[in-house]
């Protein structure tokens, strides 16, 4: 309390000292160069004895004296030493900043008017709180297998530590409550003044409104909480799982996708096999893994550390550790089913996948394409095996020395677990609001009036496409895939995601469709017109993907306008998606004619045309790739056919 008290009646002095202050002026003595302070009449009031000196603020001076700064009263006493590189003046609270750089590194602190210094000046950086009740200071912190970093931690305006240092930027507490980025795993919770942590450190995204808070959970989840935190409102992402967990080891987070480690495989891409050398590579039998695949469940390989080093187990040297790889069983949201094998490694790799040891009872096979035709038992042959060494993690998981180091760095290593979480689920969240305002969705399914509005594609009706422009020709060529590449757009609270190219998964039984859908866009929008119905309203097209049982999981894309449709193929050349709306010739097709208009009434016109070739082409017309009469049809790799998927190129039903 006696501090208190020192503490306003310096700040009460402040104030009475500022009006004899300001007839105070620094002045540089001709005779002994030093700088003093001279009243309006000339006469000294402060003797000059310091080699430098700043015009009065509030009633304190910064002066320098042998290379080194201090804080002077209107009495010329000190109130802060002159023991610092630098100084800031007192703030409105009556706080300041001391600046000291000591072999070469700079350390600041923070003192009062009082002189009395609240934060040593041993911080890298320090801030105080608007409200001067909270100071946050950063410091050097040794974390347990990572370089030091420099992490922030939370003061009273004693100096009391609140929160040690723990957290990635300086948090701000407004009315006792904040938000904090956790520098240990780059997560977002909410703090409370009393070192409480109210929100755990969970989110991608937090923000704060004028009457409540806003989160993005690492599985996308929306969640609100009320401005007293009292009321939680939880809204999931349809299609999201919960992601794979680096739990706080570099190992796990390096192992991530390596080959088969961490992604999710289902049952079509996991066999129970048994190998047969041949001459030349060798030959599998493919069986039905028998495990519960349910509806949707996934297996995730994922390293974890054993107690002893047994002869299956990979051994970490720097932290003395031993990994082996064990498989799980995970629900299609994620949630854990069960532990399916306690141990295991990846024995071989090849063209096409990967040999799972699993317990040294049976070996599995995994398919690297997540869209391989599903059958209960195959063969196939097995080119490029290539044994794999499992004596240590680097060479058993196939993670390079160089990455690990890197790997050192606390931030370097958050950096990427944020990575991880986000690319788990990129391309799950949707551009549509999650709860569609119902005007617009009336319009828009009105305006859907063509049957490509109607009609479900699957695997092969939408594939990538390539527009080859030369010589005044324009050839449309289609792949056998779709990719795609995602930029996540989320409003609530304002979040991207770029998650890369990602191939598009099926399902387990490659029974997942594609619709396409409009949504209304303001007039102003850069849209196509609705001239048909007369709804008022311009759209955008939308690709979203549905689950075999018809929920629906996620939008792939958007795009303003069709740009060409041709011989039953709707193409999206910005995008570079191609709807195959019936059977096709493989083979580059011939575009005639011009982009069309940004009208769904050009749209109805050009699907209306008849096909130039294929079922239900004009009698004499040309075939779209000028092929000469009884020419085959071509086996152009990067084409497509008309509907499912070809059976893997290896297997042997």
């Amino acid at each position: 309390m006696t501090r208190l008290i020192s503490f306003f009646a310096a700040l009460t002095m402040l104030f009475s000292f500022s009006a004899q202050a300001q007839d105070l002026k620094p002045v540089k003595d001709k005779g002994s160069k030093k700088y003093g302070y001279q009243a309006k009449n000339k006469t000294w009031v402060i003797a000059p004895t310091f080699d430098s000196a700043k015009k009065f603020d509030d009633g304190y001076a910064e002066v320098e004296l042998n290379g080194y700064r201090g804080i002077i009263d209107v009495n010329g006493a000190f109130v802060i030493a002159p023991e610092y590189d630098d100084i800031t003046k007192f703030d409105k609270n009556g706080y300041c900043e001391l600046k000291r750089k000591v072999n070469g590194v700079k350390l600041q602190g923070v003192a009062d008017v009082t002189g009395r210094i609240i934060i040593p000046v041993e911080a890298r950086s320090v801030s105080v709180d608007r409200s001067g009740n909270y100071i946050y200071a950063k410091y050097d912190v040794e974390v347990p297998g990572f370089k030091p970093d420099q992490e922030w931690g939370v003061y009273d305006n004693n100096g009391n530590e609140i929160f040690a240092p723990q957290f990635s930027y300086s948090p701000s507490l407004r009315e006792g409550i904040g938000i904090a980025k956790s520098a240990r795993n780059g997560l977002y919770g909410i703090i409370g003044g009393d070192g409480s942590v109210l929100v755990p450190f969970k989110y991608l995204q937090l923000s704060r409104s004028s009457y409540s808070y806003k989160g993005l959970g690492t599985d996308l989840s929306h969640v609100t909480w009320s401005e007293d935190l009292l009321n939680r409102q939880v809204m999931p992402q349809p299609g999201a799982v919960i992601p794979y967990d680096p739990q706080d080891d570099p190992i796990r987070a390096l192992a991530w996708r390596r080959g088969p480690i961490g992604i999710r495989l289902h049952c079509n891409q996991v066999k129970r096999v048994e190998l047969h050398s041949r001459l030349i590579g060798m030959q599998a039998t493919c069986k039905t893994l028998s495990l519960d695949w349910g509806f949707g469940r996934f297996v995730r390989l994922e390293p974890c550390v054993v107690p002893a080093p047994t002869s299956e187990a990979m051994y970490f040297g720097s932290g003395k550790r031993f990994y082996t790889l064990k498989a799980f069983l995970y629900e299609r949201d994620g949630s854990l089913v069960k532990e399916v094998c306690s141990r295991g490694w990846i024995e071989a790799n090849f063209r096409d996948g990967a040999i799972y040891n699993a317990d040294g009872k049976e070996r599995w096979l995994i398919l690297a394409d997540p869209n391989a035709v599903e059958a209960p038992a195959f063969t196939m042959d097995v080119f490029d095996y290539q044994p794999i060494s499992h004596d240590d993690v680097f060479s058993g998981m196939g993670i390079p020395v160089s990455e690990y180091s890197r790997l050192s760095s606390l931030y370097n290593f958050t950096d990427l677990c944020k990575d991880i979480y986000e690319a788990e689920n990129v391309g799950v969240c949707t551009y549509l609001p999650i709860v569609p305002d119902m005007v617009h969705a009336r319009a828009a399914h009105q305006a859907a009036h063509a049957l490509i509005f109607h009609q479900m594609y699957r695997m092969g009706d939408v594939v990538n496409c390539k527009i080859d422009r030369k010589g005044g020709e324009m050839l449309l060529d289609l792949s056998k895939d779709l990719v795609l590449h995602y930029k996540d757009k989320l409003d609530d609270p304002s979040y991207t995601m770029s998650g890369g190219s990602e191939l598009i998964f099926w399902g387990p039984h490659n029974a997942r469709t594609i619709r396409l859908s409009l949504e209304a866009i303001p007039k102003s929008g850069n849209g196509t017109i609705d001239d048909v119905r007369h709804t008022g309203y311009s759209y955008v097209y939308v690709l979203s993907m549905y689950e075999e049982d018809g929920t629906w999981l996620r939008t792939l894309a958007e795009a303003p306008f069709v740009d060409f449709v041709q011989d039953g193929v709707v193409v999206f050349d910005k995008l570079g998606i191609a709807l195959i709306t019936r059977p096709l010739h493989m083979g580059p097709i011939k575009i005639v004619g011009e982009p069309l208009p940004h009208t769904l009434s050009a749209l109805e016109s050009a699907l209306a045309v008849p096909p130039t070739h294929g079922p239900g082409a004009k009698p004499g017309s040309q075939p779209g790739h000028d092929a000469k009469p009884g020419t085959p049809p071509s086996k152009n790799p990067g084409t497509t056919n008309h509907r499912g998927p070809a059976a893997h190129s290896n297997a042997k039903p």
